[in-house]
């Protein structure tokens, strides 16, 4: 078995994330450690394969200028890369799939919802239908940002009809 030599250097295109290893009070940890908008960031991890996975996909956001698009835990990154794969042979963009799914339930008008869509009866049938209450609807709709996460909102302006 041969032993990684450290730091690591993950490389994506001309990005380079470095993994360092240490210890501390005897048990070794890795720190990801790459810059961004904001300067040098570090992330320290107790296992050096999580370390590694983190250095990939934060080399692969970089190299495609999407590091402070969005930053996702662990599990709403599983969430959202399932989503994504049901979505893809629909062809239905994820916002729009989340729109017309709860708006459905909380106007309790499909023909409505799906003018507003510029999709048909028959897709919103097919795809959400009876899959969300119209309590959870409004759940959904009442989510609002952390504290401190007012400068990355952008509010949408409404067009008239």
């Amino acid at each position: 078995m041969s032993k990684a030599l450290f730091p690591i250097t993950v490389k994506r295109g001309n990005v380079r994330v470095k993994i360092y290893r240490s210890k501390t009070r005897g048990c070794w940890s890795y720190t990801v450690a790459h810059y961004d908008a904001h300067g040098r960031q570090r992330t320290v991890f107790a296992e050096l394969d999580k370390a590694k996975q983190e250095a990939e996909l934060v080399a692969t956001k970089i190299a495609r200028g999407e590091l402070d698009v969005l930053e996702l835990k662990s599990d709403d990154r599983l969430a959202y890369t399932r989503a994504m794969q049901l979505l893809r042979p629909a062809g239905t963009p994820l916002e729009v799939a989340v729109m017309q799914f709860v708006e459905a339930a909380r106007i309790q008008n499909v023909a409505q919802v799906a003018l507003e869509a510029g999709n048909s009866p028959g897709i919103i049938f097919s795809n959400y239908r009876e899959l969300v209450r119209p309590k959870d609807a409004e759940a959904w709709f009442g989510i609002v940002p952390a504290d401190g996460a007012e400068e990355k909102i952008v509010e949408m302006k409404q067009v008239a009809a």
